[in-house]
């Protein structure tokens, strides 16, 4: 683990552990247990919703080329890796492109649609996080998150433009122009084709409006959808709120939870995040970190799984590799 995973992951731990502390342990011992054995639905409703991501990512596909099925086991890998591994909320994505080369995509293709991916996501978080601050004013008037949501919209907003612009420009080619490389001329060479090659297969991915739409559809109806987890989460601790609340919470619960990419998993973040929104939504403090804590046993019961199924895949893959290379 890199050190400033390590740090981050500390401090955030500390703050979760401080947060829990600050409710008191018996009465979130208490809250959670109104939840119970009922909690555990979380994780198939999640898997349901996660088919909308699946279709949103198949979508920047060659149509037909990629089973729904293998698409939908590497999308449920790579959320496991973005969980529970100190990745900076990228590994998973690379570890996406590693299963598109594997189910028959070309290198280059792979690590295009996944970057695509990648920022049609972003895209749709700021379009969402500026929906649920829209609807918090509305209910409840200015709070306090509201300008550090707002600051964070923009930022991601201006971010996202940028990164757009130097995908248009050739970004991997610039790279490899002003970067030193201590190899010999061959090795270069090769580099630098590869990168012109990666910025081709990007453009021809924004070439395709049709299915960038489409994209885009399906991610902001998968958005949408995990309102429903917040929904059963509080029906479950026994403070049901409205869908226009569920929807607050998750959209602006995950612009906080994406500002804190540095602390793996968010923790201690989102914990914070979820108990103020709740607050300010008329929630007690208490109910707000259960629902955050409600979701975090989601992720495990989720991503602990698809950790296993991923060495498991992985193992069968080398396995593979290694008996075809002993027949030939």
């Amino acid at each position: 683990m890199k050190p400033i995973f390590a740090i981050t992951l500390l401090a955030g731990l500390s703050l979760a552990i401080g947060l829990i502390a600050w409710n008191g342990f018996g009465v979130m011992a208490d809250v959670l247990t109104t939840g119970g054995w009922l909690l555990l639905w979380l994780a198939p409703c999640f898997m349901f919703f996660e088919a909308l991501d699946t279709v949103a990512w198949q979508s920047l596909c060659v149509p037909g080329s990629y089973r729904f099925g293998s698409l939908y086991f590497a999308n449920w890998v790579g959320c496991a890796v973005n969980w529970l591994l100190p990745v900076g909320q990228v590994g998973g994505d690379a570890l996406r492109a590693r299963f598109l080369i594997r189910y028959g995509m070309q290198g280059t293709d792979a690590v295009a649609t996944v970057i695509v991916d990648k920022t049609l996501q972003a895209v749709t978080l700021v379009f969402y996080a500026l929906i649920g601050l829209g609807l918090l004013i509305l209910h409840a008037g200015e709070v306090p998150i509201s300008g550090g949501v707002l600051v964070f919209a923009l930022l991601l907003t201006s971010g996202i433009f940028i990164f757009y612009r130097l995908q248009q420009k050739g970004i991997f080619s610039l790279i490899t122009r002003f970067v030193r490389m201590d190899t010999a001329g061959g090795r270069f060479t090769q580099l630098v084709t590869d990168a012109a090659a990666l910025d081709a297969a990007v453009l021809a991915r924004y070439q395709m409006p049709r299915q960038l739409l489409k994209s885009l559809v399906w991610r902001m109806l998968y958005r949408l959808a995990m309102a429903g987890e917040v929904y059963l989460a509080l029906y479950f601790l026994g403070h049901p709120v409205g869908f226009i609340e569920c929807i607050i919470l998750q959209s602006l619960g995950q612009a906080v939870r994406a500002a804190a990419f540095l602390v793996p998993g968010a923790l201690g973040i989102q914990e914070g995040g979820y108990l103020v929104l709740g607050m300010a939504l008329g929630l007690s403090a208490e109910v707000g970190l259960a629902l955050s804590l409600a979701k975090r046993l989601r992720e495990l019961l989720v991503g602990l799984p698809g950790l296993m199924a991923w060495q498991l895949s992985e193992t069968r893959h080398w396995r593979r590799s290694l008996n075809e290379q002993q027949s030939q």
